[in-house]
């Protein structure tokens, strides 16, 4: 990842107990601020935070790769 990474990298291997405590610890602020953003926008919390989920379990599947790396 590179030097100028705005969410902090792991600093243990994916098989270590905390990984995904700390992968949580790393990207709420982020979360967070896009929720902000999603309310100030109009959207309902609740239905912005089933469209974050949706989204999460599309990319655990490996449906958004193509979005990501392209």
């Amino acid at each position: 990842m590179s030097s100028s990474a705005r969410i902090n990298p792991p600093s243990g291997s994916a098989d270590d107990e905390a990984y995904q405590r700390e992968c949580e610890f790393a990207l709420e602020p982020s979360v967070y601020g896009l929720m902000k953003l999603a309310i100030a926008a109009g959207w309902k919390p609740k239905h912005a935070a089933m469209a974050v989920a949706v989204l999460s379990v599309q990319f655990a599947r490996e449906e958004m790769k193509a979005k990501i790396d392209g």
